[in-house]
C-alpha cells in the first residue's frame, strides 16, 4: 500500500468525522481505498481511539516506554503489514514532554505505541488504516 496514499485519505476521513459531515450521518459509510495504481484495496477499515499516558517523574530524566493498544472485533486488521497507524495532538491537555513516539503493529489485532516521556498524563489520539 502506498503509505502516503492511505495518510491523505486517513486525514480526509478524520476530518470528515470530527467536523460532523455525512460520516456521522450515516451508519455504515462507504469506505473506499485504492492503491497508488487504482487497485482496490479490500477490507479496508479506519480505526481511531486515545492511548492513555499515565505521568511521569516530573523531575525524572526522560524515560521511554511502551504502550500497547489491543484491538478488538472489526477493528482487527488481517496482518501487522496490513494497516499503519498515525498519532494526532495529545487530546488531553498537560505538560508532558515528548519525542519519538511511533507506532509498531505486533500482528492484526496489537501495536504498542512507544515514546520518551516525563511530566503530565495525557491522552494520545490514534488513526490505523489498512485491511
Amino acid at each position: 500500500m502506498n503509505k502516503l496514499l492511505l495518510f491523505l485519505v486517513a486525514i480526509l476521513i478524520a476530518i470528515s468525522v470530527v467536523c460532523g459531515t455525512q460520516a456521522q450521518e450515516r451508519q455504515n459509510p462507504v469506505l473506499s481505498i485504492y492503491s497508488a495504481d487504482g487497485n482496490s484495496v479490500t477490507n479496508a477499515h479506519i480505526v481511531v481511539g486515545r492511548i492513555n499516558i499515565p505521568a511521569g517523574s516530573p523531575n525524572a530524566p526522560v524515560t521511554i516506554e511502551a504502550f500497547p493498544v489491543t484491538l478488538s472485533g472489526a477493528a482487527a486488521f488481517s496482518s501487522a503489514d496490513s494497516y499503519k497507524c498515525f498519532g494526532s495532538e495529545p487530546v488531553s491537555s498537560g505538560r508532558a514532554l515528548f519525542s519519538g513516539g511511533h507506532f509498531k503493529p505486533i500482528d492484526g489485532s496489537h501495536f504498542v505505541y512507544q515514546m520518551g516521556r516525563s511530566g503530565a498524563a495525557w491522552q494520545q489520539g490514534y488513526l490505523c488504516i489498512g485491511n
